[in-house]
């Protein structure tokens, strides 16, 4: 346990203290950055595990545009000409838990084995600090800290997993939303599916045209059910008041018309209110389903509206949809009045166990984002 006002150093932690040779060295950056906490620009906060009443300051993130004294570590690059055996030299922890620890590196520093400037710089500089002069080790660690910094962040900036922030707030994240349509703030979290949760099938949302193999797939990847699209099913369409086929009016009536409209046979005329489109309807076809995961899909369930959501994010609204759900045929409850039964959807008129799996339950989805049965 740790002492009064001193921190609990994690095993973690002290292993990185005690052999920073072991780690990779973004590892370790992102290992330091944790277990201070961040803080970002944009309001975004990452907390570390510590109790929030004990826990430091949080830090800003290594290489970003923050106050680099706030910053989790502090990068000094090791000078020495001989081989470098790994990446990290040693590292020393703070003896506050608000000031940032000491890396030296053995890569990326203005001299030593691997770096830019000439050799005699180096001599010069390890003579210096052989009679105890750390001036210029200290004016150059203030460039070092710097590179090495922007090489974390530009890594970061490639690399997901390196990435502190939330998957779904990270740069590689705005990308994925923009790819799917969703690249300002103001077109998220208008839908009952998840923004973030979308984000895995950008690589299927950002194709032009859509496909049914598509819909498919993302569709059985998120509800984890059977789900297959059955195409050119026909479907009715109303037509709007002033398409309808009139053959004359009076004056005076509504719209002052002096004679007819949309009155040329085998043109414009049409007989009736609504025509039949055979391409303009598809139907998902979702199952075989066990009871509880039908119920699920019902109006007013958990997945309703999210499947409403979905389906009209993936494809055009012009299009109509209905979804059969098919409910295995040993999962058919029997009719008792009383209880949860739901007329039209959860009601079965049978003396007999069913033959096959039923599929009568049937839900429109509409355009205009209503959810009704047929």
């Amino acid at each position: 346990m740790a002492a009064s006002r001193r921190r609990s150093i994690p095993p973690l932690i002290r292993a990185l203290e005690e052999e920073p040779y072991r780690f990779d060295f973004y590892q370790a950056v992102r290992v330091l950055e944790l277990s201070r906490g961040l803080d970002f620009e944009d309001g975004g906060l990452v907390l570390s595990g510590d109790d929030p009443e004990s826990a430091s300051p949080p830090a800003v993130p290594v290489g970003e545009t923050g106050d680099p004294r706030r910053e989790a570590v502090r990068f000094t690059a090791d000078p020495s000409l001989a081989f470098p055996a790994s990446s990290i030299r040693d590292l020393t922890l703070a003896d506050r838990p608000d000031r940032p620890a000491r890396m030296t590196t053995r890569f990326l520093g203005l001299v030593g084995a691997m770096g830019p400037m000439p050799r005699v710089m180096t001599e010069r500089f390890l003579a210096r600090a052989a009679r105890k002069d750390h001036a210029w080790r200290a004016f150059f660690d203030i460039f070092n800290h710097r590179l090495i910094s922007l090489m974390v962040r530009v890594r970061k900036a490639h690399r997901l997993a390196l990435e502190n922030r939330p998957p779904h707030r990270g740069p590689v994240g705005r990308f994925l939303f923009s790819f799917m349509g969703l690249g300002t703030p103001g077109q998220r979290d208008r839908m009952t599916v998840p923004d973030r949760s979308l984000q895995r099938y950008a690589g299927l949302l950002v194709h032009r045209p859509r496909t049914a193999l598509g819909l498919e797939q993302m569709f059985q990847d998120h509800f984890g059910v059977p789900m297959r699209v059955r195409q050119f099913v026909g479907t009715w369409f109303r037509l709007e008041r002033d398409q309808w086929t009139h053959l004359g009016a009076r004056p005076g009536v509504p719209g002052g018309m002096t004679g007819g409209r949309n009155n040329a046979l085998g043109r414009t005329a049409v007989l009736g209110t609504r025509f039949w489109e055979q391409q303009a309807g598809i139907e998902l076809v979702i199952g075989p389903l066990d009871l509880d995961r039908f119920l699920e899909f019902l109006p007013g369930a958990p997945a309703n509206r999210p499947l409403l959501s979905m389906v009209l994010f993936y494809v055009s609204p012009e299009f109509n949809f209905t979804a059969r759900l098919v409910l295995k045929r040993d999962q058919v409850p029997p009719m008792r009045l009383g209880g949860d039964m739901r007329l039209g959807w959860t009601t079965w008129l049978s003396t007999h166990p069913p033959a096959r799996d039923d599929e009568q339950v049937r839900i429109t989805i509409r355009d205009e984002g209503a959810l009704t049965r047929l």
